[in-house]
């Protein structure tokens, strides 16, 4: 019993200190990094006509899709 009521004095005033003492933010060993880099590749050519020069693709990698344009008016036609 009066080991407890030691331990009692010590940790009482110590959780109420600690109660009373602002947390600090967290600190980390690494650097933040402002960038973020994807970890697939390029495309090695996103705009490519096709051989007979009939067709020009194009790759919209934000929809996810490929255009093909048609070359054999005046002006490309999707």
């Amino acid at each position: 019993m009066r080991r407890l009521a030691a331990t009692m004095l010590i940790a009482v005033p110590t959780l109420l200190a600690s109660a009373l003492i602002p947390p600090h933010p967290a600190r980390t060993g690494t650097q933040a990094v402002t960038d973020f880099l994807h970890f697939e590749s390029g495309h090695v050519h996103p705009i490519a006509m096709t051989p007979d020069g009939s067709k020009l693709l194009v790759v919209n990698t934000a929809d996810a899709r490929l255009s093909v344009f048609d070359l054999n008016g005046a002006s490309p036609v999707r």
